[in-house]
């Protein structure tokens, strides 16, 4: 078994879209909050929609996260500030983050407008988009954002990635079993997201303590 490490969603992330209220839970405290106030990854968990009838994109069986594409591509900009990349990934201090997205885009274009005139330790953020032809392309890419089109292709891409420090992330069943290393998925009508943490290691990633201290158990 992958040791897999389970995150719930963050009102940072969810601010621009849910006017609505969420459970923040960070260690043993919890209290109520309202959605706007900018809290980047806190342990929350959001109420998600009525789940929809599985098309095999989805990425648990209580739930679907297609609806969330913007919460998703609010997250690929909040993961650079809690991930350490090797330091060949950033050869300048103004070399961009790039996160690629493969295949069609579920994100509906809401990652370029999250991430305009933003910056992480002085690097911007750069979005390429990529189609199965150019997935080598993708070993450029600080983070990755596997599309649920892709999902036939998952074993040779993540194979074309082997010895990129490259975070992958995706919203697709099976995903962090074969290798990737962040994953989307819905659970009691709350959407998470999983961390493959020995992948991440193995790309030669580190993820922050701050991020790990907020694992639980998948089946909790």
């Amino acid at each position: 078994m992958l040791p897999v490490r389970v995150y719930p969603l963050s009102l940072h992330a969810m601010r621009a879209k849910c006017p609505c209220r969420f459970l923040l839970c960070e260690g043993l405290a919890a209290i109520l909050f309202i959605a706007g106030c900018g809290l980047v990854l806190c342990g929350c968990a959001g109420r998600a929609p009525e789940p929809t009838r599985d098309n095999g994109s989805a990425t648990s069986e209580t739930g679907d996260v297609t609806q969330y594409g913007h919460v998703e591509a609010a997250f690929l900009s909040d993961f650079a500030k809690f991930v350490t990349w090797p330091p060949q990934a950033f050869p300048t201090e103004d070399t961009p983050i790039t996160i690629g997205i493969l295949g069609d885009d579920p994100l509906e274009g809401h990652v370029e407008a999250i991430v305009k005139d933003k910056n992480v330790n002085g690097h911007p953020f750069r979005v390429l988009h990529l189609d199965s032809k150019r997935v080598a392309e993708a070993r450029q890419c600080q983070i990755l954002f596997v599309a649920p089109s892709e999902g036939k292709r998952l074993g040779e891409t993540l194979n074309t990635l082997k010895g990129a420090s490259t975070l992958t992330v995706s919203r697709m069943k099976g995903f962090i079993e074969a290798g990737g290393m962040i994953n989307f998925f819905v659970a009691e009508k709350n959407i998470h997201f999983q961390i493959n943490d020995g992948a991440a290691r193995a790309a030669g990633l580190k993820l922050s303590a701050k991020l790990l201290s907020l694992a639980r158990n998948p089946q909790n």
